[in-house]
């Protein structure tokens, strides 16, 4: 093979950037956003839907969570000190302008956040695609190629309710949009068994207006199947005999994997198929024929020669990441091929069988340390699929342990979890390591 300057370059900076290098500094109080934003980091998917679209992303307000979310996420791993503090700030900021929540220094929720962040950034997208269209009615013969939300194509999955009468059989169908789980702690059970508790059939009272009967069932299945599946355990919560809001501390054990072909049937979509190709990802204007003539207007002072010089360092990180990940999956088009041609099989063959791939591997998890619901302190344990090894953020502090090891670790402790759809997993992990697959998930 025969390496470009580009790939040397590359290639030198994954080798110069230390593991210390990957934490978050804690600004004060801010342990919520560090592990949450950590465990986001890590879909690799969504880091490359995000980053391929960089031509997009800069036609946004700096300060808007997009523009800031992306810089951050591609310069993590290359700057330190107050670089890296300043793009940490930005992003707390961009999220404080819509959630004033959480605009001081105080301790938070991490999953108020990570909701908080995922609504944001999707509403930043919106802007985008109507500034698009409002730039596309003016000048007709512009070609508008519509902004991929990195959330939808990635977390967003959909749910079916299904209301049966038990007197005559009628029944009504509604569905719903969600981009996180939050299921209740079962002691001594696994996040499976919660998962499925979460499914189980209800009964529910309601008037039947075709035999007047007031018995209903409740029925609940996958619509839709997202890449990552993000279950929030509900560890905090209100005791009504103390009258006080307390954790609940009881172990639940976290698998490797989890199936959701119980939750599925015959109408059940697979997650939206990888699709990415090494030239139009390392051209992004390739796939986006709307060129915004300039940024969205935006109010703020003029900025200073530091602040020119550390915007243009953050652009030249950003390019080298956009290529850096698009390099290491430079050869997934073939493997995306081959997934999109097994699931649209799986697809039109799941109204015979009634069955999809629908196994997810845990790639990360945000953990609440402390028995407190006011205090505490957050971390993360994350998969990095670039060294096949799982990490411990505990803010700007970044350790290497094993799968087994959080697993029994946080039994009492883990509250976010991240986990990826079997065939997305498989794919990144066999073109960033090229390693042989880990222990199979049955579906």
């Amino acid at each position: 093979m025969a390496y470009s300057k580009s790939t040397i370059i590359l290639c030198n900076l994954t080798e110069v950037s230390p593991l210390e290098s990957h934490g978050l500094y804690n600004l004060g109080f801010t342990c919520y956003m560090n592990a949450t934003l950590q465990c986001l980091f890590s879909v690799q998917t969504f880091y490359t839907d995000l980053l391929r679209q960089n031509s997009l992303l800069r036609r946004m307000p700096q300060s808007g969570l997009l523009r800031c979310f992306s810089a951050l996420m591609s310069s993590k791993n290359q700057c330190r000190g107050e670089a890296k503090k300043l793009l940490q700030r930005r992003v707390k900021d961009a999220v404080s302008a819509s959630a004033v929540m959480f605009s001081g220094y105080s301790e938070h929720d991490a999953q108020e956040f990570l909701n908080h962040c995922l609504v944001q950034l999707k509403e930043d997208g919106e802007k985008l695609v109507m500034a698009g269209e409002e730039l596309q009615a003016g000048s007709p013969g512009i070609s508008l190629s519509m902004y991929s939300c990195p959330v939808s194509t990635n977390m967003d999955f959909q749910l079916q309710y299904k209301m049966t009468c038990t007197g005559c059989g009628d029944f009504s169908v509604r569905q719903e949009l969600f981009t996180m789980l939050s299921i209740s702690v079962l002691p001594g059970c696994s996040i499976q068994d919660c998962l499925d508790h979460y499914f189980k059939v209800e009964d529910i009272e309601r008037s039947c207006n075709k035999c007047s009967g007031n018995s209903s069932t409740l029925a609940l299945k996958f619509r839709r199947l997202p890449r990552v599946l993000i279950l929030h355990l509900k560890r905090f919560g209100f005791d009504p005999l103390q009258g006080v809001n307390r954790k609940l501390e009881e172990q639940v054990c976290i698998p490797s994997c989890l199936s959701l072909l119980p939750h599925c049937s015959h109408y059940t979509q697979p997650p939206c198929s990888l699709d990415y190709s090494a030239e139009t990802a390392l051209n992004p204007g390739n796939m986006h024929s709307c060129q915004l003539s300039e940024p969205l207007k935006e109010n703020r002072p003029e900025k200073g020669i530091e602040e020119q010089e550390l915007e243009e360092e953050e652009e030249e990180l950003l390019r080298i990441s956009v290529a850096l990940s698009l390099q290491d999956l430079n050869h997934i088009d073939e493997d995306s091929t081959i997934t999109s041609t097994v699931e649209s099989e799986e697809g039109s063959s799941a109204a015979e069988t009634g069955e999809l791939c629908s196994s997810y591997r845990l790639i990360s998890l945000v953990s609440h340390l402390g028995r407190q619901v006011s205090t505490g302190h957050y971390i993360s344990d994350v998969y990095d699929f670039l060294t096949d090894k799982w990490l411990t953020y505990n803010d700007e502090k970044v350790s290497e342990t094993d799968e087994s090891a959080v697993q029994a670790e946080r039994k009492c402790t883990g509250y976010i979890f991240f986990y990826m759809h079997k065939k997305a997993y498989e794919a990144v992990r066999q073109e960033r390591t090229g390693l042989c697959m880990q222990p199979d998930c049955s579906s």
